[in-house]
């Protein structure tokens, strides 16, 4: 259908848009169902890619409307079944600080990656959300192209939410071609010593 049709359809179709959201949310608990009654889910993990750069590509008034009641369907749906499902995460790329209040409101418990380039600071989003928030990612991926120190420097200004807990730092997007091997296997060093303090 494509990004732009599907936005449109909002306005255009509804009943559509419903439709399909249902008929993809009850496939996605049948399957779940199936998975739960053989093994326990640590993180059950949803990906969305719900923004651009600049912002949502639907507005939260209409992500609370519409999607709200559907993730709530689902993060109930699967922490409650035989209680094997520990945590919900949802990934979704481009600045979603404004999506962040509703999926909180569903019951996601853990959201990722955070584009530095789009504007998803993790330090100010704590702030913001306080721990009710856990994150994963945050790291910006240009640095690590950059070099070691700035590396030194972006895993220093990070260290002190991981030491606070309910985030795991990483980097905010897949590695980008420009990243070299040295700075990447400095980079994975560098994770795991700001994770052991």
């Amino acid at each position: 259908m494509g990004v732009e049709k599907l936005c449109m359809l909002f306005y255009d179709d509804i009943v559509f848009v419903e439709e399909m959201m249902d008929a993809f949310l009850h496939h996605t608990l049948e399957t779940m169902k199936q998975v739960l009654d053989i093994v326990h889910v640590d993180i059950m993990i949803v990906w969305e890619d719900m923004a651009y750069h600049s912002g949502p590509l639907v507005s939260p008034e209409m992500v609370r409307k519409y999607m709200l009641p559907r993730y709530k369907k689902l993060t109930e749906f699967v922490k409650n079944y035989g209680k094997k499902v520990s945590f919900v995460a949802l990934d979704s790329d481009g600045n979603v600080d404004s999506l962040i209040p509703v999926w909180l409101d569903a019951g996601i418990d853990i959201i990722y990656p955070f584009e530095v380039q789009a504007g998803m600071d993790v330090i100010a989003l704590r702030k913001k959300y306080g721990k009710s928030l856990r994150m994963w990612g945050g790291f910006d991926k240009r640095i690590i192209a950059k070099g070691k120190k700035e590396i030194d420097n972006e895993a220093k200004r990070l260290a002190g939410l991981v030491e606070e807990g309910g985030y795991i730092c990483g980097m905010d997007h897949s590695a980008p071609p420009d990243i070299s091997f040295e700075n990447f296997k400095h980079f994975m060093m560098k994770m795991k010593e700001i994770s052991k303090k």
